[in-house]
């Protein structure tokens, strides 16, 4: 039986000799897959590693807010006569919200105006009087009795006057305020009143905003407070249901709180972003990234070179062949990441293709 079974052997290893040979007369070779190994090479594209700056940044999210926010109350008690604005208007600031039936309110003001006029008359009066009783004081044409009730009575009438000069202040501030007017060029939120409501002291009236620009709350930690400056860019990212790419906006750092917030420990680090022709809500959720140092030149590749694996692993292009290389990652900007060690400067790396690579896999480079 073993005899058999090395003649079946033998026969195999003639049988593959003979088929190796070709006949004379040029006739064609036929392949032999048993000993030819033939490797197709896997289209790549690929990118040479090189140096670049990569500024030190700082990730973070917050929600947008309005850079101003009021809320108008009536100062006073009045009618709502009309409503002069709707939600979403826009208003200059000094403009007004509603109108009231007010003639009270200015009959008041009218009265103490009045009594400031006759205030400052008392006042120039016993001032006269005063220079007066010290001027004869002083020839001892009157005592120092009477001459301390003329001081008494120019004091007095200082006090009524400024007193009296107070009131018409406050009486022209409610006349004022009780139309609600607007103390910053800003846009409609809210309207609380309505025709024919009745006002009492401390009712809100409207709410305005201003969304240009916009302005955003991040919570810095310990590690990042350091690092933050006023003035230091912002870039903020809103996604867009309409677009595939996200909205960006350019902003800076506004603010830094000098203590972390009540109970936490995180800094509260305001930044404004612009808003021309309020485009952009508030509420928007926005992703942020602060630029906080401008860096210094780095080894960087693109990120889609690098593979996740157990670490960090780039593909290598050396004369067609693709070889495997563990790299060491740095901070990332942008698509770009920096190679901290595995990687030397000008060396190719694969960049689309990567994931169907093995070490060893022969790729061909295709233009782009």
């Amino acid at each position: 039986m073993l005899r058999r079974i090395f003649s079946l052997a033998g026969l195999a290893l003639i049988a593959l000799s003979s088929a190796g040979c070709g006949s004379s007369g040029g006739e064609a070779k036929e392949s032999n897959p048993f000993l030819v190994l033939d490797l197709e090479a896997l289209p790549v594209e690929t990118y040479i590693a090189e140096r670049k700056i990569v500024p030190i940044q700082l990730r973070g999210t917050a929600i947008t807010e309005p850079s101003l926010d009021a809320l108008l109350v009536a100062p006073a008690s009045a009618t709502v006569r009309s409503v002069l604005v709707s939600p979403g208007d826009s208003v200059p600031r000094g403009s007004s919200i509603i109108a009231v039936n007010d003639a009270v309110i200015r009959a008041q003001n009218e009265q103490a105006r009045l009594a400031e006029v006759q205030a400052e008359d008392s006042l120039v009066l016993r001032a006269q009087e005063y220079e007066t009783a010290k001027a004869l004081f002083e020839k001892g044409r009157l005592s120092e009795h009477e001459l301390l009730a003329s001081k008494l009575a120019y004091s007095t009438a200082e006090a009524q006057h400024w007193a009296a000069k107070a009131a018409f202040a406050q009486t022209s501030d409610v006349a004022r305020k009780i139309r609600g007017p607007v103390q910053f060029d800003g846009q409609v939120a809210a309207i609380y009143v309505d025709i024919g409501d009745q006002l009492q002291p401390g009712s809100p009236i409207a709410r305005i905003v201003q969304l240009d620009p916009l302005k955003l709350h991040f919570g810095a930690s310990e590690r990042e407070i350091r690092r933050i400056e006023i003035g230091q860019p912002v870039m903020a990212s809103f996604p867009n249901s309409t677009q595939s790419t996200p909205d960006i906006r350019q902003g800076i750092v506004q603010s830094v709180a000098p203590v972390p917030a009540q109970g936490e420990r995180t800094w509260q680090v305001e930044i404004m972003i612009e808003n021309p022709q309020r485009v952009l809500p508030a509420g928007l959720v926005a992703d942020l990234l602060i630029t906080v140092d401008s860096g210094d030149p780095a080894l960087v590749v693109p990120l889609e070179a690098v593979l996740e694996e157990e670490a960090s692993v780039v593909f290598v292009v050396e004369e067609g062949i693709a070889q495997r290389r563990p790299v060491t990652l740095g901070k990332s900007q942008g698509n770009f990441v920096e190679v901290i060690s595995g990687l030397q400067l000008g060396e190719v790396v694969v960049t689309t293709g990567n994931a169907a690579l093995r070490s060893g896999s022969a790729v061909s480079v295709q233009p782009q």
